[in-house]
C-alpha cells in the first residue's frame, strides 16, 4: 500500500471550488488507475460532514456526489473499523497528542504499511516518523482554496 487517504481530499473533490479538478483527478486515478492507496468508507462519512456543516453544501448535492464515486465500488475502499484499529487510534492520539480521526489514519497507515497520508490537514504532526502528511494538491491550487473558502466563510 502506498497511501491512505484523508477526508478533505474526499470532500473537496465532491463540490465545485478551486481545487476540486485537482482533488477529484487525484481520487479519479486512484480509482481508475488503481493506485494502491486505501480509501477508508469512513472518510465519506466525514466528507458529508464537513460538506453539509461547514462549507454550505446542500445535503441533497453532497449525498448524491458522494453516492456517485462509493458506486464505483473501487477495490481501494476500505470498510473494516476493527476494535483493534481503534485501540491503535487512541493509543496514536494520546500519544502524539493529536485528534482521535488523525490517530486512526496512523493506525491504518500502520497496519498497511502505506508510509503516505493524502491529507490537506496542515494539523498532522511531522513528527510522526512512520508517516508522511502529503497534499495531493498543488500549493498555489491549495493557497488559492484556502482564500476562496475564507471568503466563502467570511459571507455566511
Amino acid at each position: 500500500m502506498t497511501g491512505i487517504l484523508d477526508v478533505g481530499i474526499i470532500a473537496i473533490a465532491h463540490f465545485e471550488n478551486p481545487a476540486q479538478g485537482e482533488a477529484f483527478g487525484f481520487l479519479s486515478r486512484i480509482l481508475r488507475e488503481g493506485e494502491r492507496c486505501l480509501i477508508p468508507l469512513t472518510t465519506f462519512l466525514g466528507a458529508y460532514h464537513v460538506m453539509t456543516e461547514y462549507l454550505g453544501v446542500r445535503r441533497t448535492q453532497a449525498e448524491r456526489a458522494l453516492r456517485k464515486t462509493l458506486e464505483t465500488r473501487s477495490r481501494n475502499f476500505y470498510g473494516d473499523v476493527a476494535r483493534e484499529y481503534v485501540l491503535d487510534a487512541l493509543s496514536c492520539a494520546s500519544d502524539y497528542k493529536i485528534e482521535s480521526w488523525d490517530g486512526y489514519l496512523i493506525s491504518l497507515a500502520q497496519k498497511f504499511e502505506a508510509p503516505v497520508i493524502y491529507t490537506v490537514d496542515e494539523e498532522i504532526d511531522s513528527e510522526i516518523e512512520t508517516v508522511e502528511a502529503v497534499n495531493p494538491i498543488r500549493p498555489e491550487v491549495y493557497s488559492e482554496y484556502k482564500e476562496w473558502l475564507r471568503e466563502r466563510l467570511e459571507k455566511s
